[in-house]
């Protein structure tokens, strides 16, 4: 980037130009030297020195890890950092060659750049509030509740303070606002004060105890002490306060900030590898944290700064403007000895006219006398003249500058002090032999034309001395008409080698310009293009005569073009900016998301001359932006737990779903450790293998159990992974974790399902072959029963087999109930006269010590369910409770209405919203713990002693009561007896009148024909024989096509279709359907030891159909036969 400064003289006016290559005008590789290098070279030592207002150790706590960076990032190098208190010290380090790079206030370095040549390579974006800023600027201020002063007008009179008498930002800034409006502080105020230790804070802590009515210190200052606590917020009033761009409270214009420069001798590849180093940094690097700065940029145009120098006459242009006697002399000398030889001239005239007239009126007799009267005033105008040469001489003697003066023939008539001690005693040699040891004049001397009346102004090159002069040279007329030269001599080497080291810093950086990558732009007043460099031309695409002098606009986003046109004015008046985006178009059409820094250089007037901007292609950036905001939503919004913490553990980061699943909210969450969540459920032995996985840098999955902030705990699955860096260090963890208690539960009540489902498929099968024999054991023995006598030994065995077939039999409906395979027959009745009904059979079930109380509700509602079931339940439970107490207790029966909604379902997901009718069966036993509890509905889990239980009870009521579609809940306690509620569906329909019947008789046949079905032989025969002794004819098939086969032959009519339901060839429904397709009129009674769902649905009985559960009675299957035949 090219910048134009003016550095104002007393004697010469030089303009200096410089090109700005930025950090990425070189690529990586030539700030790091490669692995190639020898290692055992040492490191070269690089220093650098820094104005340290604030104290050596503040200057290493804030520039030291900026230093330590530049180590790390440059190989070959230590940097080293020197700070410099006194600016005659950081005068002295840059001319000795003590450092190789200097960073200072913009007042100091104008005059290192102006004196010794050094080049700044960066500006400071300096502090940290608002995004900081590459300006600063004075602040005016005073106690808020001073109410005389209002303006920076109101300071008359009154006393103010400074930080320094020679600080920047501390009040060279404010002075000049103060002369501008006419006010020297000086004279016009109380008293001027400057802070003891010349800091910024004292002024402010002055004011505020009111030893000074105002102070002024530079901008940031008052914000970093609101920021930190220790300057309440409205405590000051600012005066004179600007509004513009700069992101502090200020009220003087402002000034680029601090400058970061090179020495003239300082290599250029270690400049530019500085540059890159210190450009790459952004306001997170810990080194622009630790130093309170935002980071690096573009070295700014600092002609403001001479500017403000100049007009107070301080700094590099102290003196400037003021005319000693000395300089008097020195630039008028010529018309000083014209009216010095003039008035000798008159002088010498008047004596002259006197010694006539006294000759005329005198006598010849006074002759002699008027004779020595002359002689005495001609000695005494001689002495006066030769005094007035001695004056010239002093003068001439104290004039910094060489004087000297030599005649036509070029003799050297005078040589002052300072040139005899350059060059040496002029001895009564020529010029050119005093000079230049020549034998003979110089070709290039101005003598002839100083003789000729002309004053010369040149420069020359002296080689006795090694210096370069600028030369006055002025033509003197002698007292006799003969001209002298009266030549001046001003060294004004410096600045002929400050002047020669800025054009090779033109010619240098104009190169590295015109190669960088970066792409830098220049516009004139009206926004259009006065210069581009080839990286602009390469990012957009476009050939240079395309681009020069047509507008800006013209290549922006028609939606861009308001936003420039608003802020381009803003940008003149301000003077810069700093990541301003926006959208350009390439050459091919597609657009380009583009980042400008600039600032605007001003002509010497102060008026606008052009910008100066560097950009980049952000497009990409803002992809990744775009992206990561994306990532981010999703992760906020992600259901599942999102947790990010430290290596150590504490917790960075949360989601929005952490704060819903655990109760803790972010703010509480973060800084803590994830053990908050601890449970105490997992042992060390847990979180030790956990930690040993991710510190070998592998990802852990498992499953914890935790506690929410209220106490509750839950089930998560996490995946927790290690996050690593570019270099592959591991520097966070991630854990993703996702809270499955419920599906845990449902997990549960699935496996209880499965293990269910496997004892009924068990059962179903042991139930078909087992029921079927014992149907045949037990029709025999009560055929055998009828036939022998009560008194007879035998009649007792019968009984014995009988009972033991029974008990298999009921441990067969146990099983087949369990296992909700059970064949049910289910009824509309109320709870409360089903209970009552086996009240009487319950107290004999659990004996006299034990009261049994029924409780019933009021206006119960109806159920629809199998008798028999609610019989085993209510059994089954009274059995328990019985087992339960030891030596007197009680047993409760209650029944009551119950409603569920969906709010209570929501927290117990085992229920569904609906009505029911509970009926709960309670003890004052021993009770039971959660281990008990939980095993408590499995099938042959028992707590009874071997021989005492088949672990059945409970497990068959669970399997009846989830076949009718109800719940049961159990409560419990050691030591505080046990409560089963049961919750059975309401039914809404009516309940039927029950039919009697006199079991005394047994009714037999009417003359009907039946077909008896039966694949196991067994079975077959010993149906037969029951019917037959009832009377009906009997036709038997064993198998379904025979059976199809006798009725297709058979003439007479059969009444009856007893089948088994599980066959082989086809089941007993489609042999029935087959048959009443041939004769529609024909009755079917099923007879099976397992349905196996054909003919019912869910275990409940098909509307319609008859059964018979095997094994059954001769009384059981008389009136089956009787009740079907006989119906309509």
């Amino acid at each position: 980037m090219k910048y134009s400064l003016i550095l104002r003289h007393p004697y010469t006016t030089l303009k200096v130009s410089f090109t700005v290559m930025l950090a990425v005008a070189l690529m990586h590789t030539a700030v790091c030297s490669t692995e190639s290098s020898d290692r055992s070279i040492p490191d070269e030592t690089v220093r650098i020195g820094v104005r340290a207002h604030s104290g050596i150790k503040a200057a290493f706590e804030k520039w030291g890890p900026t230093t330590d960076k530049l180590s790390q990032a440059i190989p070959g190098y230590t940097f080293e950092l020197v700070p410099i208190i006194q600016f005659d010290a950081v005068r002295k380090a840059v001319s000795d060659g003590t450092i190789d790079f200097v960073l200072t206030n913009p007042a100091a370095y104008v005059e290192l750049e102006a004196r010794f040549g050094v080049t700044r390579i960066l500006t400071l974006k300096n502090l940290r509030i608002g995004g900081g800023s590459t300006q600063f600027a004075g602040v005016f201020f005073t106690r808020a509740d001073r109410t005389d002063i209002e303006s920076i007008s109101d300071i008359r009179g009154h006393s103010i303070m400074g930080v320094h008498r020679e600080a920047f930002g501390g009040w060279w800034m404010a002075l000049r606002e103060l002369k501008d409006i006419g006010i020297d502080p000086f004279e016009d105020c109380s008293e001027v004060l400057f802070a003891p230790e010349g800091t910024q804070p004292p002024v402010i802590y002055s004011v505020l105890r009111g030893e000074v009515d105002i102070g002024t210190i530079r901008t940031g200052i008052i914000e970093g002490l609101i920021e930190r606590g220790e300057l309440a917020e409205g405590a000051i009033k600012v005066l004179g306060q600007i509004d513009d761009d700069l992101p502090f409270i200020h009220s003087t214009r402002s000034y680029p900030e601090w400058a970061f420069a090179a020495l003239r001798e300082t290599p250029d590849k270690l400049a530019q590898s500085v540059t890159i180093v210190l450009l790459s940094m952004d306001m997170s690097d810990p080194a622009a944290i630790t130093g309170n700065y935002t980071c690096w940029t573009i070295p700014h145009d600092y002609s403001s700064v001479h500017e403000i120098l100049r007009e107070l006459h301080v700094g590099l242009y102290k003196g400037h403007g003021e005319v000693t006697l000395k300089q008097f002399f020195a630039q008028h000398l010529i018309e000083a000895f014209a009216l010095l030889g003039t008035l000798v001239l008159l002088s010498l005239f008047t004596i002259y006219v006197i010694i006539l007239n006294r000759r005329l009126h005198l006598a010849q007799a006074d002759l002699l006398h008027d004779q020595e009267h002359l002689e005495q005033l001609v000695d005494q105008r001689t002495t006066e003249l030769r005094v007035e040469s001695d004056k010239l001489k002093s003068i001439f003697g104290a004039m910094e500058d060489g004087v000297y003066i030599v005649n036509q023939q070029y003799d050297i008539e005078y040589v002052n002090p300072v040139l005899a001690k350059e060059i040496g005693a002029y001895d009564g040699r020529k010029c050119y032999e005093y000079f230049i040891d020549r034998k003979e004049k110089c070709p290039w001397c101005k003598n002839a034309e100083v003789f000729a009346g002309k004053t010369v102004r040149w420069e020359y090159y002296l080689d006795k001395t090694g210096k370069t002069y600028d030369l006055i040279d002025t033509p003197l007329k002698n007292s006799d008409g003969s001209i002298s030269k009266l030549e001046i001599l001003r060294d004004i080497t410096d600045l002929k080698r400050a002047e020669e080291s800025l054009q090779v810093s033109e010619e240098k950086y104009r190169a590295l310009y015109d190669n960088a990558p970066l792409a830098y732009q220049s516009l004139d007043e009206n926004g259009r293009f006065i210069d581009v460099n080839p990286a602009w031309l390469k990012t957009l695409g476009y050939k240079r005569e395309n681009v020069i002098g047509k507008s800006f606009a013209e290549f922006l986003h028609p939606d861009w073009n308001p936003i420039f046109e608003k802020n381009f004015p803003e940008f003149k008046h301000c003077g810069f900016v700093t990541d301003v985006q926006f959208k350009i178009r390439h050459k091919d059409g597609h657009f380009l998301d583009i980042a400008f820094e600039g600032c605007i250089g001003y002509s010497p007037d102060g008026s606008f001359r052009q910008t100066y901007c560097v950009f980049q292609d952000i497009t990409r950036r803002k992809q990744d932006e775009e992206e990561r905001e994306r990532l981010m939503s999703a992760i906020e919004q992600a259901a599942e737990t999102i947790v990010i913490t430290d290596t150590e553990g504490t917790i960075l980061y949360v989601n929005p779903a952490f704060e819903l699943i655990t109760g803790y909210k972010r703010e509480e969450a973060i800084g803590q450790n994830p053990k908050v969540l601890k449970s105490g459920e997992h042992d060390d032995t847990f979180y030790k293998e956990m930690w040993s996985t991710l510190r070998q840098g592998d990802t852990w999955t498992g499953r914890f159990v935790n506690k929410k902030k209220d106490g509750t705990l839950y089930n998560e699955e996490a995946v927790i992974s290690p996050v690593r860096d570019t270099s592959g260090r591991t520097i966070n963890y991630v854990a993703v974790k996702r809270d499955i208690t419920k599906e845990l539960k449902l997990e549960e009540q699935l496996h209880q399902s499965q293990k269910m489902e496997s004892v009924g498929r068990l059962a179903g099968g042991v139930a078909h072959d087992f029921n079927n024999m014992l149907s045949v054991i037990l029709g025999y023995v009560e055929i055998a029963l009828s036939q022998v006598k009560p008194t007879e030994p035998l009649h007792t065995d019968l009984e014995e087999i009988q009972k033991a077939a029974q008990r298999s039999a009921d441990t067969t409906r146990q099983l087949l109930a369990f296992a909700r395979k059970q064949t049910a027959m289910p009824k509309i009745l109320n709870l409360n006269e089903t209970v009552s009904g086996m009240l009487k059979m319950l107290r004999r079930l659990i004996g006299e010590d034990i009261d049994l109380i029924l409780v019933p509700g009021t206006d119960l509602w109806l159920l629809k369910i199998d008798p028999n079931q609610v019989d085993q339940i209510l059994a089954n439970l009274c059995i328990n409770a019985r087992a339960a107490i030891t030596g007197v207790g009680k047993v409760t029966i209650e029944t009551e209405n119950t409603t569920f909604d969906e709010t209570f379902c929501v927290e117990h997901p085992e229920f569904l919203p609906g009505d029911y009718v509970m009926f709960a069966v309670s003890d004052d036993g021993c009770g039971m713990d959660k281990e008990v509890i939980d095993h408590l509905f499995e099938p042959f889990f028992t707590t009874k002693d071997i021989g005492e239980g088949t672990g059945l009870g409970l497990a068959t009521v669970y399997g009846i009561i989830k076949q009718n579609g109800g719940f049961i809940s159990t409560y419990s306690k050691p030591g505080e007896g046990t409560t089963f509620r049961i919750y059975l569906p309401r039914h809404t329909g009516r309940p039927v009148e029950k039919q009697k019947s006199n079991l005394a008789e047994m009714p037999g046949s009417k003359g009907e024909t039946v077909l008896l079905v039966e694949d196991e032989e067994a079975v077959l025969k010993m149906g037969q024989t029951i019917l037959k002794r009832l009377g009906y004819n009997v036709l038997t098939a064993s198998s379904p096509s025979e059976a199809i086969g006798i009725v297709e032959k058979h003439s007479d009519k059969i009444h009856l279709l007893m089948t088994d339901v599980v066959m082989p060839e086809i089941n007993g429904r489609d042999l029935a359907e087959r048959l009443q397709s041939i004769t529609p009129e024909l009755k079917c009674l099923f007879v099976s030891g397992y349905t196996a769902n054909v003919i019912v649905h869910r275990g409940i009985l098909e509307e319609g159909v008859h059964f018979l559960q095997k094994p059954f009675s001769m009384q059981e299957l008389a009136f089956k036969v009787r009740e079907i035949l006989d119906s309509e």
